[in-house]
């Protein structure tokens, strides 16, 4: 399978099901759980992950070349050219993220909400707001 920015897992009694996408990007992913009392949570998540870089790799190599030929007006240029790029890498890894939704029903009294042994009530969320 091709590299996705997101990937989901989903497990049950019955099975383990995964997302697959082999004709576009993964991006983004929802998913609503269930019960027979009702609808209990609904998570999204969405990716801004692994943008495009500019290859530094490239200028380095430029550098060395015309170092090599003692070409100091192009090592220069290529010296900035690579202080441009790595400034540019350097702002796409700053926007890269994943940024999770959680929609827990929390009006419903049969559901239970429990994060890293912390019960989280419709008050504690209140709290948080």
């Amino acid at each position: 399978m091709a590299y996705q920015p997101l990937y989901a897992e989903i497990s049950d009694t019955n099975a383990t099901r995964h997302t697959t996408s082999l004709r576009s990007r993964v991006e983004w992913i929802d998913f609503n759980l269930n019960s027979h009392f009702g609808k209990v949570l609904i998570v999204s998540a969405s990716s801004k992950g692994n943008l495009p870089k500019a290859d530094d790799y490239e200028a380095e190599q430029k550098i060395k070349l015309w170092t090599e030929k003692e070409n100091l007006k192009k090592v220069e240029a290529w010296k900035l050219k690579l202080k441009e790029r790595k400034e540019f890498n350097l702002i796409q890894e700053s926007q890269e993220s994943v940024e999770i939704n959680i929609e827990p029903k929390l009006d419903n009294p049969k559901f239970k909400f429990i994060i890293h042994g912390i019960e989280i009530t419709k008050e504690k969320l209140e709290k948080l707001k």
